[in-house]
């Protein structure tokens, strides 16, 4: 086995594992779904889950990418919530920052590049200890 082949083992695992936490989230929300999910379970259609799994995991870990690219760069110009042309993913029910939080994230990344200047500067100005 070599080295690409077992990233991407414990990648497409990592999926499956999200995916059957985010189905079983899902399932506990909606009790059909429930039943539904643990008789497909015990009548042995697991490759199928597995596979289901997968997709869902790699659509949530892209989902949570985007967001906290959002969160780290909130004047990129992109919302969360907003969808690019050409889009078929339904995004009314994702999550959006509100805008009351993005200005104080700005604001207090702001403060902090002033406290570092200010620090640099200080720093600047010491004589050096020999």
């Amino acid at each position: 086995m070599n080295l690409d082949t077992a990233s991407q083992t414990i990648q497409q695992g990592f999926r499956v594992t999200l995916g059957a936490t985010a189905a079983l989230v899902e399932a506990l929300q909606r009790p059909q779904q429930y039943s539904e999910t643990f008789s497909r379970i015990q009548q042995g259609d697991l490759n199928q889950l597995t596979e289901e799994w997968a997709i869902k995991g790699e659509q949530t870990e892209q989902e949570a990418r985007r967001f906290v690219e959002t969160v780290i760069n909130p004047s990129s110009g992109s919302s969360y919530g907003s969808s690019t042309p050409g889009s078929t993913s339904d995004r009314a029910n994702d999550p959006t920052i509100p805008i009351d939080i993005q200005t104080d994230l700005a604001d207090l990344t702001q403060e902090i590049i002033q406290i570092r200047q200010e620090l640099e500067q200080t720093d600047g100005d010491r004589p050096a200890n020999s």
